[in-house]
């Protein structure tokens, strides 16, 4: 750690670790054409491992990059910008921050440090608790922090008993906790940011979506989530860069005057109907509605998703030859 006793050269480092192992890991994911729900697999089994080493005693820092090598991996197996909403690619491959795992890890250490027979540990444990409870809550060390992290989640008993019978039971609920605080922090940016207005209504549960476990192609599952997640480049999202309010981010492939946002590129605009008549059932584009829009994006099956990500890639091919 640093001369503040702060540890950023130590989660500096181990990034830096973790990334060379991911170079590797894309490597054998190219070769063998490996699936998402695999990648992130193995992910957790080879990276994740260099990630969390000795995170026991400097999990509390914030590790920012730490986290910055993890969202860059995930953005970078959907093919995505890395401007792309962080939260959204969290929520659509169904992953949580860093920090959860290396919370659990701390307070799964705190349990084996209440049990253990080994003396030194018990002495070091001993004193940081004692130095705690003397200066009655002003001081601010590792014991402190579980202190405060266990009364956050509601387990405060746990830290007034000094024991924890059942350690397997307290892991899960402290994940649980964890996870739910985190899945209703999504939400919270999903009903606030305009960027979300589509993506709040095609989901419902935190996982990995279902279209990733299907058997289509990696540019279908690219441009499918793409739309999904806003991380396209049709007018409602490039106007942002501009400046330009969001009513006047106008179709400039028709001259119908409405907004260039993803339901009126899969529905309405006129410049794409034959690859919509190809593709999409008359049911969702003769009365378009954003119902119909939403219930297209949701589709389990995967004969519909299927040819939904043909007109996807077809359409976004054709736009961009009308630009260029």
């Amino acid at each position: 750690f640093k001369f503040n006793g702060k540890f950023d050269c130590t989660q500096n480092s181990i990034a830096t670790k973790a990334r060379k192992c991911t170079f590797n890991l894309f490597k054998k994911v190219k070769d063998n054409n490996l699936n998402v729900e695999t990648t992130l697999s193995l992910f957790d089994t080879y990276v994740s491992s260099v990630l969390h080493y000795g995170c026991e005693v400097w999990g509390f820092h914030k590790a920012p990059h730490v986290e910055k090598m993890h969202v860059e991996f995930l953005k970078r197996i959907m093919f995505l910008r890395k401007s792309t909403n962080n939260v959204m690619v969290y929520f659509e491959l169904g992953r949580c921050p860093m920090y959860i795992q290396r919370k659990l890890r701390i307070l799964k250490y705190w349990c084996s440090l209440l049990k253990t027979d080994n003396c030194i540990l018990q002495a070091c444990y001993k004193q940081l608790f004692c130095e705690y409870e003397k200066q009655q809550g002003n001081c601010t060390n590792w014991a402190s922090k579980v202190r405060n992290e266990l009364y956050s989640l509601g387990l405060g008993h746990f830290w007034e008993q000094q024991e924890v019978c059942d350690v397997k039971h307290f892991s899960f609920l402290v994940e649980q906790r964890l996870t739910d605080a985190f899945i209703q922090s999504c939400f919270s940016v999903f009903e606030k940011s305009s960027k979300c207005i589509v993506y709040k209504e095609i989901v419902d549960k935190f996982c990995l979506q279902k279209y990733l476990k299907k058997r289509l192609s990696n540019l279908e599952k690219s441009v499918l989530c793409k739309y999904r997640i806003c991380a396209h480049s049709l007018n409602v999202e490039k106007g942002r860069y501009k400046n330009l309010p969001r009513n006047e981010r106008k179709c400039s492939f028709c001259n119908m005057g409405e907004m260039e946002d993803e339901f009126h590129f899969v529905l309405v605009c006129p410049a794409f109907l034959d690859i919509r008549e190809k593709y999409i059932k008359p049911y969702y584009y003769r009365k378009p509605s954003f119902f119909k829009f939403v219930q297209l994006f949701s589709k389990d099956n995967f004969k519909s998703t299927h040819k939904l990500c043909q007109y996807l890639v077809k359409a976004t091919h054709r736009r961009e030859q009308f630009i260029y």
